[in-house]
């Protein structure tokens, strides 16, 4: 397990201290947890848009777009569920935003091939809410991909969506 230290002083009627918090980082799988094989960490490249419209809207939920690549090769990664996909938001206790549905489309013509990029649907935290009409909600979206359980593979952007109130 790795350690990242962050220093900060304080002071009281004219002393100082140094303190130091110490923050625990994962470790990479070891060879017992990986036999024979060499995990190496990836970037992915997460691009997402908005997919809201104003001709059909999925009730109780935002829309986004999002496609996933490696960076190393620009392959598509496919194959990817909801619990892929974390989301991080500027009103996130208020909301408490939650990823609801993931689904990989597949590329023209043909429908045969995966494609790397998935309609992300979110809804608020608790069943039944709407989003409100006419307003911005701006969401980090990260995408991890997992070896042996383990999250190796890791991306992220950012987005912002107009709700169109349902």
């Amino acid at each position: 397990m790795g350690m990242r230290m962050q220093p900060w002083l304080s002071g009281h009627g004219g002393t100082s201290s140094l303190h130091l918090r110490v923050y625990h980082l994962p470790s990479p799988p070891t060879e017992a947890e990986t036999p024979g094989k060499e995990t190496l960490m990836a970037r992915l490249i997460v691009k997402a848009v908005p997919n809201e419209t104003t001709g059909s809207d999925l009730v109780f939920n935002l829309q986004v777009y999002v496609s996933v690549s490696r960076a190393d090769d620009g392959r598509p990664v496919t194959s990817l569920t909801k619990e892929n996909f974390r989301i991080s938001s500027s009103i996130g206790g208020v909301l408490d935003p939650k990823p609801s549905a993931v689904h990989e489309r597949h590329w023209e013509p043909g429908d045969t091939e995966l494609s790397g990029c998935y309609s992300l649907s979110i809804s608020r935290g608790s069943a039944g809410e709407k989003w409100f009409k006419g307003e911005y909600y701006a969401f980090g979206i990260q995408v991890t991909v997992n070896e042996r359980n383990v999250p190796v593979h890791f991306g992220q952007t950012v987005v912002s969506v107009l709700s169109q109130g349902t």
